[in-house]
């Protein structure tokens, strides 16, 4: 009968207060696990140990370091300078060079394996340097690759019967690559071959990156420059040959590129 004769304003601190005691109580029962309505599912970390009320955590983003170690790691087993470890690549992953790609992440250990750098130069080592995070995306860093190594075996492919070991010292132009992760910190894309300095005399290359300035140091020089005719024409014309094992592929078929790759040029398109 009382509560008739409580003003409005009384009314409303009560009720206030008898929420803010039914908050308390039904918080206490989730923290200490009794409260079955609500606790019949995990609830991690909803009271901190000051008693207040936090929201579950989303995984936190991977630090610049990881970021950069990851890079570092898959530098170490991507298939061109050491043994490949496919699992540190994305199903979606694409390789885009100066004029070979995209290949998606099939085609991309298949080129990888025809031309079986790493066994062709069993010392084989990029060198990296100046691993760095782009500041516009923290998941891609980029790095310098100075590549040393000495041909001792033979390449894959018809080439490793054109040209015999012959200890000839390999000595790589500096490139530019770059590699882009996604939240699990496996490889989607990676950049590479794009010489910085193509005049650079200590190179063994005359100035082309990647393969071509593997060849050019064992004495084939082959067309390399984006938008070179020549080049254009074998790559448009080389699928019977990829099917015969004679030429590696340069492009991935488009029903097979990753839908996520929108750039419509292809290998050496300028």
């Amino acid at each position: 009968l009382l509560t008739n004769y409580c003003t409005e304003e009384e009314k409303m601190v009560r009720s206030g207060l008898i929420s803010t005691w039914v908050v308390v109580v039904v918080l206490g029962c989730i923290q200490r696990g009794t409260y079955q309505g609500v606790c019949s599912f995990d609830v991690p970390n909803v009271i901190s140990t000051n008693g207040r009320i936090q929201m579950p955590q989303a995984k936190k983003a991977a630090s610049e370091l990881q970021v950069i170690e990851a890079a570092k790691h898959l530098m170490k087993n991507a298939g061109y300078f050491d043994p490949m470890d496919p699992t540190l690549l994305a199903d979606d992953f694409i390789f885009r060079g100066p004029v070979i790609g995209p290949l998606n992440k099939v085609d991309y250990q298949e080129v990888l394996e025809y031309f079986s750098i790493y066994k062709a130069f069993p010392d084989i080592d990029p060198n990296c340097f100046g691993f760095t995070i782009d500041p516009e995306n923290p998941l891609r860093v980029w790095y310098f690759v100075r590549a040393t190594g000495t041909y001792q075996q033979p390449m894959g492919g018809p080439l490793g019967s054109i040209v015999k070991p012959n200890n000839e010292v390999y000595r790589g132009s500096t490139e530019t690559w770059s590699l882009t992760f996604d939240v699990s910190l496996k490889a989607r894309l990676m950049t590479a071959g794009y010489v910085s300095d193509r005049f650079d005399a200590e190179a063994t290359t005359d100035g082309a990156g990647l393969s071509f300035g593997i060849l050019k140091t064992i004495g084939l020089s082959l067309f390399s420059g984006v938008g070179d005719p020549r080049l254009r024409f074998i790559q448009a014309i080389n699928g019977p040959l990829v099917q015969l094992g004679i030429t590696p592929k340069a492009v991935s078929a488009a029903g097979d590129i990753p839908s996520w790759w929108k750039d419509p040029k292809r290998g050496a398109d300028p």
